[in-house]
């Protein structure tokens, strides 16, 4: 997050002949090619890629993939469960399946972390563009 701070140079709110922009930051009719007002499928056709989708995407991916990693834990722990009844009681086979019940939690919360750190890593770095094309456009 970024912490708000004061302009040193305060907005101007004249602009050629008297014309003012709606913010008083920058020039009337100005495209503001970072806004977030622009719509999931224009940021997507955009060519020239001025404007991210990943924004807007984020929370959707981070879901299918916390919902891949839980079907993968119930396969993990099914097949844990397979091993320990098809190994007509050895002791090597339960062994195995109970460290395969222990470590499959531990396992997908680690892949679950690692996605939402690097999801928030990408989104991280989207707000800093954005933000330094604000600057810029001052």
């Amino acid at each position: 997050m970024s912490t708000p701070y004061s302009d040193p140079y305060p907005p101007s709110h004249g602009g050629p002949a008297g014309q003012s922009s709606p913010t008083g930051t920058e020039p009337a009719g100005a495209p503001n090619p970072f806004s977030k007002e622009s719509g999931f499928f224009s940021a997507l056709t955009d060519l020239r890629f001025t404007k991210f989708v990943t924004p807007k995407v984020v929370s959707v991916v981070y879901v299918l993939m916390a919902v891949a990693i839980a079907i993968g834990l119930l396969m993990w722990t099914i097949t844990a469960f397979a091993i320990m009844a098809t190994g007509d009681g050895e002791a090597s086979a339960i062994l195995i399946g109970l460290l395969m019940l222990v470590a499959g939690p531990i396992v997908a919360l680690l892949y679950l972390v690692l996605a939402r750190v690097s999801l928030e890593g990408m989104v991280a770095v989207i707000r800093i563009a954005e933000d330094v094309a604000a600057i810029r456009r001052r």
